[in-house]
């Protein structure tokens, strides 16, 4: 996460000093740069969030926590996705199915390959905190 605030800082930054070398007022410099600063932080924040991930269920625990791989994205990685394990949490909520939408059972999905929608949009880095998400609806894809 740090890597990201540094980048958007860079983004700040430069977007500043370009519009201050091509106008005149400063306050003007400044509220465009504000709002530079908000488009780019709102598509690096965007583009680096899913709400959804694939991957296999590794095993589940009694209390409806599935421990599966994830892909964390290059830009927290140096160079390339690195495989990681996340903690889903399953509501009651939570739909479990397979592709023909008949309903499943956490236990008939471990240990298989699921499309996990997630409940809201999330960010992943290689923080454990940052790997905790709650499933709106896991589908069971073999």
């Amino acid at each position: 996460m740090t890597k990201l605030i540094i980048i958007i800082l860079i983004l700040l930054l430069f977007s500043f000093l370009t519009l201050k070398a091509f106008t005149v007022k400063w306050k003007h410099n400044l509220i465009i740069t504000f709002v530079i600063g908000i488009i780019i932080i709102s598509a690096i924040i965007f583009g680096l969030s899913t709400d959804s991930i694939k991957g296999k269920i590794i095993k589940s625990d009694h209390n409806d926590q599935l421990l599966m791989e994830c892909q964390v994205p290059y830009l927290f990685t140096q160079g390339e996705e690195v495989g990681y394990y996340c903690s889903v949490g399953v509501t009651p909520q939570t739909v479990i199915k397979n592709l023909k939408g008949e309903r499943l059972s956490v236990k008939e999905i471990e240990d298989k390959l699921v499309s996990v929608i997630l409940e809201k949009r999330h960010i992943f880095t290689k923080g454990d905190r940052s790997r905790e998400v709650t499933a709106k609806e896991i589908t069971l894809l073999r």
